[in-house]
């Protein structure tokens, strides 16, 4: 009776961890095949037939279809470039260049992966709708109070996420996606 006994109590340990290291792995976006750019990170296995068992997790649970990283590569990220967590409060600025492929965009989410619903109904930018400067560089506001020029809002309070989508991306891109020159992430105001 004694080492059946112990047996449940070892079998509860074993799924009460496994199930809680899946829940921590599921919910901190942790992946073994993530690659981190600055605030960014990507998951070069996501829609691969060879994607580990949390990528595949992660993607099904934000209900994402991907495709593999030679079509499209997803960017995500959930804190800005001092590592401090997005919040749909704050006030931010995304910079950089022009990205080398044949359609990107970046908008912002809800941990959930839905889009923000907010009053101006604009839930992302696309290369073909932001405004460049001279040198082909962009400014990018995310603020939950409206702002001149390229504005994506944001409302209510809590955490969000931002996705930059590269369809097509740079052939550098996909065999290096550490060298993808990706929008910093800088806190303006809470």
């Amino acid at each position: 009776m004694r080492s059946f006994i112990q047996f449940i109590v070892y079998m509860t340990i074993g799924v009460a961890l496994g199930l809680g290291s899946t829940w921590y792995v599921l919910e901190s976006g942790i992946s073994l095949d993530a690659v981190r750019v600055g605030a960014w990170t990507v998951r070069t296995e996501a829609g691969q037939p060879i994607a580990d068992p949390y990528t595949s997790a992660y993607v099904a649970r934000i209900g994402h279809i991907p495709l593999n990283i030679e079509e499209a590569a997803y960017f995500f990220s959930n804190q800005d470039d001092e590592g401090k967590p997005l919040d749909r409060a704050c006030t931010y600025s995304l910079t950089g260049p022009n990205l080398q492929s044949a359609w990107w965009s970046v908008s912002a989410h809800l941990p959930d992966g839905n889009v923000i619903a907010n009053p101006a109904r604009r839930y992302s930018f696309t290369h073909a709708t932001l405004l460049f400067d001279e040198d082909e560089t962009f400014r990018l506001t995310v603020s939950p109070e409206a702002q001149a020029g390229n504005w994506l809002p944001t409302a209510g309070t809590g955490p969000f996420i931002l996705i930059l989508r590269l369809h097509g991306p740079a052939p550098d891109y996909v065999r290096a996606p550490e060298t993808t020159p990706v929008p910093a992430i800088e806190r303006e105001r809470c």
